[in-house]
């Protein structure tokens, strides 16, 4: 396997493996991460937390939306030569067409935006281009497939990234994260060849001036080929700026002070708190993960590590940042448990390989027919975990005249005697220590 190929493969898989490992603990407070599986750095399963904390199972490997769109796109991509729009749209739409209970048809973890964007669709008069504005880097996962089947950054991958983007979105900021994606994957993918990561650190400098002129030339482009998207104007946030604001601080910190100075740069620029870097907004998200790349970008496992104990957006900062640790390392340097425990590896190899042939082999199944096998599966392992909502009066069983004869005399045994009740408090309190110990 040439080196652009074993690039090329570890991007690919390296998304995968960073969605599948953040859906398990997207959503969740990093005091919760800990508590719950203490360092994430292969596939945990949450079932045992269920209703204690995560509110839906999540099958342990299995990626989630960000993949499954990059999935549905390359199968189009490598069929058309180019990201049709008609054909993504209907392959897309009939993914969402039907699909099990709590989920949009087969996608797994799908929020609002990309259900609108979907229904809004077929009201819609070509080009597509979606009413909806999200800008929380969740369509960032499309620029791979169009970078790995480019291999290098130019126009035609910068128009094609903002073209399908569109079709979901239309925030300025979210389409130039995706085609400074992009651009960065095309570098990353090379750079490996001029480095020993095993023996030297990144060139953090040239990366950083990398992605600020990545970031320039996409909000360039965007300015000059698609004038009637809103930018906000002149004082608009813009994804440059936060990379350049972190280029100039990312010497002068460590990593504590990085994060909350990306929490601070974009409470400043939203007038909002931000409070987590993985809180879910692109601006942050982004530099977030260049930040961990640079940092921990030689070891991919501790990369992720880094990624999942944030959690909050784990999955979208997962599949950010393990595309570019993949592009850096390769697929050789993604650890086996990762890949092997990756559900649906053999025909995700597959396409990240048909990639950088551009062709599809034969062999390889339907994105809609392997998808729906998934999303069933993981539906029929959830009902184990399903925990129904207690309606007031239904499901509590009747007491008896007898036990609620006991419960009255003891309440008010404990009511007569300070020193029983001090008793029983403090065996309460040791109970509920002890079960949060015994959590592991």
């Amino acid at each position: 396997m040439s080196d652009l190929q074993d690039k090329t493969l570890g991007c690919w898989m390296g998304m995968a493996v960073g969605d599948a490992m953040g859906s398990a603990v997207r959503g969740l407070k990093q005091e919760t991460v800990h508590q719950y599986f203490r360092r994430v750095d292969g596939y945990v399963d949450g079932g045992a937390f269920v209703g204690k904390g995560i509110k839906l199972y999540r099958m342990p490997g299995l990626y989630g939306c960000q993949t499954q769109r990059a999935l549905a796109l390359s199968e189009v991509l490598l069929k058309n030569k180019k990201p049709q729009a008609d054909d993504l749209t209907a392959l897309i739409g009939e993914m969402a067409a039907d699909g099990p209970e709590f989920y949009f048809g087969l996608f797994r973890h799908a929020d609002g935006p990309f259900r609108k964007a979907v229904e809004e669709w077929p009201a819609l008069s070509p080009p597509l281009v979606s009413s909806q504005k999200p800008c929380n880097l969740n369509y960032a996962a499309l620029a791979v497939p169009l970078a790995l089947y480019h291999q290098r950054t130019h126009d035609s991958l910068l128009r094609q990234c903002v073209e399908t983007c569109l079709l979901f979105g239309s925030h300025p900021l979210e389409i130039s994260a995706a085609c400074a994606h992009a651009g960065l994957i095309c570098f990353f993918a090379g750079l490996g060849d001029e480095i020993n990561l095993a023996e030297e650190d990144l060139p953090a400098e040239e990366i950083l001036q990398q992605a600020v002129a990545g970031a320039e030339r996409a909000e360039e482009f965007i300015q000059e080929n698609f004038p009637g998207l809103e930018t906000g104007g002149k004082n608009a946030p813009r994804l440059s700026a936060a990379v350049a604001g972190l280029r100039d601080q990312f010497f002068q910190s460590d990593l504590d002070g990085l994060l909350k100075w990306i929490c601070e740069y974009v409470s400043r620029q939203l007038d909002a708190p931000i409070n987590n870097p993985s809180q879910g907004h692109a601006l942050a998200l982004f530099p977030l993960a260049l930040t961990l790349v640079l940092k921990f970008g030689g070891n991919f496992s501790e990369l992720m590590a880094q990624c999942m104990k944030l959690g909050r957006e784990a999955d979208k900062l997962g599949a950010l940042a393990g595309a570019w640790g993949g592009a850096l390392l390769g697929h050789s340097q993604i650890p086996e448990p990762l890949k092997s425990g990756l559900a649906n590896s053999r025909e995700l190899k597959i396409r990240g390989e048909a990639l950088f042939y551009k062709k599809l082999p034969k062999q390889a199944k339907a994105v809609l027919e392997m998808e729906r096998g998934l999303t069933l599966k993981e539906s029929e392992l959830q009902k184990k975990y399903r925990v129904e909502p207690r309606r007031k009066g239904v499901g509590k069983p009747t007491a008896s005249a007898q036990d609620t004869d006991f419960e009255d005399s003891e309440a008010q045994a404990l009511k007569d005697d300070p020193q029983l009740a001090r008793k029983f408090q403090k065996q309460k309190t040791r109970s509920k220590r002890d079960r949060r110990r015994n959590l592991f």
